[in-house]
């Protein structure tokens, strides 16, 4: 039916100049509508129905180093449960990252962390720092914290070759060993892939202060362990 509309046969429908501009309209999709539905070929049917437009257009838009980049960070993957920035980006150089703060900490105490990038692309970076404890706080303007990790919310611009931030996380009252974990962005800026990663790890010790005591006649406060000064 298809092909003999094409070619300027006769079919079934009416296609008179004689029917207003809506009627011509209704009838061109009644027959089109009644041709797929009487097509017997389902391979072609399949190629056009939507569930197959849907998938082709799926294969294009996601493919593997090319996703399109956020200018906004995402949690979940810092690298500390094996997931980090390779899922989405990738393509470019691999950067060096450097995560650098105290490694031996008190229970609840606070302290002050930077994750440093270095190379690859250095147009613009991102970051993400998971910990298996603790709380993190951000410090740095373009970082926030959600679902307990350290992201970016704005890409920060790379100068000299590196691009850095700091940021406060807070031991747990527990002591006992954490992990801390960064992954770090080192981006082209174009949002399809040319894009390199890498993550860094730190083990923190978060350990009870050792108590202090004085001894007796001196007034002179050691540690629990140390030699006792000898008495004049």
């Amino acid at each position: 039916m298809f092909m003999d509309f094409m070619r300027g046969k006769n079919t079934d429908v009416n296609f008179s100049s004689d029917f207003s501009s809506s009627q011509r309209a209704d009838r061109y999709r009644n027959f089109g509508i009644r041709w797929f539905t009487s097509c017997d070929h389902a391979l072609l049917r399949a190629v056009l129905s939507l569930p197959f437009f849907l998938l082709i257009a799926g294969l294009i838009l996601f493919q593997p180093g090319t996703a399109n980049a956020r200018s906004g960070g995402i949690t979940g993957f810092s690298g500390i449960s094996g997931t980090d920035c390779t899922v989405c980006h990738g393509g470019g150089a691999a950067p060096s990252v450097m995560l650098i703060g105290p490694t031996s900490v008190t229970p609840g105490a606070t302290n002050s962390y930077t994750l440093t990038i270095t190379g690859g692309p250095a147009s613009v970076g991102g970051l993400d720092v998971a910990a298996s404890a603790g709380t993190f706080t951000a410090t740095d303007a373009g970082t926030e914290v959600q679902s307990g990790e350290l992201i970016h919310n704005t890409e920060k611009s790379f100068a000299a070759g590196s691009v850095s931030w700091s940021f406060d996380w807070t031991a747990p009252l527990a002591a006992g060993s954490v992990n801390m974990s960064g992954a770090g962005l080192s981006a082209n800026g174009s949002g399809t892939g040319g894009d390199g990663t890498a993550v860094a790890a730190l083990t923190i010790n978060v350990q009870a202060a050792v108590p202090e005591m004085a001894v007796s006649g001196l007034g002179v406060p050691i540690a629990d362990g140390d030699a006792t000064p000898s008495a004049a």
